[in-house]
């Protein structure tokens, strides 16, 4: 006799063998099987329908989580940029600001540079950073020096509860004297 069907569930293939040997026909086994995965396949439609919409519910319920952690990485991503900006903004200032230093008189060309960079990039500074800026430009007796303007913007823009580095870590190379040469 040979097998037509071999299944990993116990017993079926000696069901299957029985309907085989009853009705001493292969063409009858195969009908009365076609006709059972017909019923089955009648009564999982109905399933079908209601895990397609199930399926479907899951779906758009993935969907706006996925959209919703997208939009806080988003925002975080925006924010960092701001950030970077704003650093690079207090870098232009001050290495405008001290270019006289190195280059030798301070023309109005050079105070017109300033003046441009200075209104270019203030917009993208938060108030206090704002402040300090102005107090060391304007070369106050209380002004932070330029490397403790740095590590001020640090803690600022870093959202740092005290600042993570001194002023006396940062290194500022100063211009050199003719004589120095």
């Amino acid at each position: 006799m040979i097998y037509l069907y071999s299944s990993p569930i116990k017993g079926l293939e000696e069901k299957l063998l029985m309907r085989r040997v009853e009705t001493k026909s292969p063409k009858a086994w195969l009908t009365e099987t076609e006709k059972d995965k017909g019923k089955k396949i009648q009564k999982g439609g109905a399933m079908n329908g209601s895990n397609f919409i199930f399926g479907l519910g899951i779906g758009v319920l993935l969907k706006t989580c996925l959209d919703y952690i997208l939009s806080i990485l988003a925002e975080k991503r925006e924010l960092q940029h701001k950030r970077r900006e704003a650093s690079t903004a207090i870098a232009d200032i001050l290495s405008e600001w001290i270019r006289s230093a190195y280059m030798g008189k301070f023309s109005n060309e050079d105070r017109w540079q300033l003046q441009k960079i200075y209104w270019k990039n203030i917009m993208l500074l938060d108030k206090k950073l704002v402040g300090l800026l102005g107090r060391a430009l304007a070369k106050e007796p209380d002004a932070p020096s330029s490397n403790e303007l740095i590590m001020q913007a640090r803690k600022i823009l870093l959202k740092l509860s005290k600042p993570d580095i001194s002023a006396g870590q940062l290194i500022t190379w100063f211009p050199n004297n003719e004589k120095d040469s």
